[in-house]
């Protein structure tokens, strides 16, 4: 059985296997320009596959999966 607290629409979300946290902060890496970048991003609600990206994040931004090793 599944609780919803809380809902939202129309907001960006990513996979939550798409992002790592360092320092206690979500990032994520996105691809701009050839090149590959770390970008911190706030994070609002957060379920058990999606998070919800309030800034840091463009929707149509390309994002690397980090290999975390």
């Amino acid at each position: 059985m599944d609780f919803v607290t809380e809902a939202k629409e129309k907001v960006l979300r990513i996979r939550e296997e798409l992002t790592y946290q360092k320092n206690g902060k979500y990032h994520v890496f996105v691809e701009s320009g050839g090149k590959v970048q770390e970008r911190p991003i706030e994070v609002g609600l957060v379920g058990e596959t999606y998070l919800e990206v309030v800034s840091g994040l463009s929707l149509g931004e390309k994002v690397i999966v980090p290999k975390m090793i």
